[in-house]
């Protein structure tokens, strides 16, 4: 029973790594990422460059973001770069419950979810740049004001293409019935990074995506001081030691007693 209540006196020391720079990789899921203006798809251009960039982020603390309509997180914050990698594969176009591309939202939940946590905060933003908020204005000026640097990818083309819905067989349309053809919008991605001094990279290779996230993060990198953490020592074991020694010695007494010619 005293074993079990956890007894612990003297103080020991432990150092653990002091993070500066905590990352939200934030992915556009919506219907229009499954387009195949880039190859094999854009979200699985996406899917790609994401497995390159992890292997250059050993030493950053890591978040992953799928939004929609609105932002939900797949991973948090972690180094387990495995982790990582597992939710990356389950992301697909269309796998959240509120279909549609809102940017803002997106952004002001991964600001919200690293406010709490010490160091650097940087956002990643994966998608099409296609937004039916109209609220990215609001939004820069929180990034801004916490000081959350954005990384914008752009990922398709400024020519676009028809987006084919798998569940109902066929090529979206608008409310009148028309086609719709999914196009890059550079230009609020462009806004976003250069509000926010992040930077903006259009989607060409996995590996130039990556080469170029990782190059500006260089400056982010976590710290490698050491944080000396003062925790009491747990003394269960001699308790335990204890507890076992008696239960031999009563063992032995009792043989004695039992079986004495």
């Amino acid at each position: 029973i005293i074993a079990s209540s956890g007894p612990q006196w003297g103080i020991e020391y432990q150092e653990k790594p002091h993070y500066s720079a905590n990352i939200a990789i934030v992915v556009d899921t919506s219907l229009s990422m499954s387009a195949k203006d880039i190859k094999p798809s854009r979200l699985q251009s996406v899917q790609l460059s994401l497995k390159s960039l992890i292997d250059g982020l050993q030493g950053y603390r890591i978040s992953l973001l799928a939004f929609e309509d609105k932002a939900y997180i797949q991973c948090p914050l972690t180094d387990d770069l495995d982790a990582i990698s597992y939710f990356i594969d389950n992301l697909s176009p269309n796998m959240l419950p509120y279909p549609g591309t809102n940017i803002a939202d997106a952004i002001e939940t991964s600001i919200e979810y690293l406010s709490p946590y010490p160091g650097e905060k940087d956002i990643i933003l994966f998608t099409d740049g296609e937004d039916h908020s109209g609220k990215i204005d609001d939004i820069i000026s929180n990034a801004v004001k916490e000081k959350a640097r954005i990384i914008t990818v752009g990922v398709g083309t400024t020519q676009g293409d028809l987006i084919y819905d798998e569940e109902t067989k066929e090529y979206k349309k608008d409310s009148s019935g028309k086609t719709v053809i999914s196009k890059l919008d550079e230009e609020t991605l462009i806004k976003i990074a250069q509000k926010t001094e992040g930077k903006y990279i259009k989607y060409t290779t996995p590996e130039f995506v990556s080469s170029e996230i990782v190059k500006f993060l260089a400056k982010a990198k976590m710290s490698t001081e050491k944080e000396r953490a003062e925790n009491y020592k747990n003394r269960y074991q001699y308790v335990l030691i204890i507890s076992f020694l008696l239960i031999l010695i009563e063992f032995i007494i009792m043989e004695d007693y039992y079986y004495k010619p």
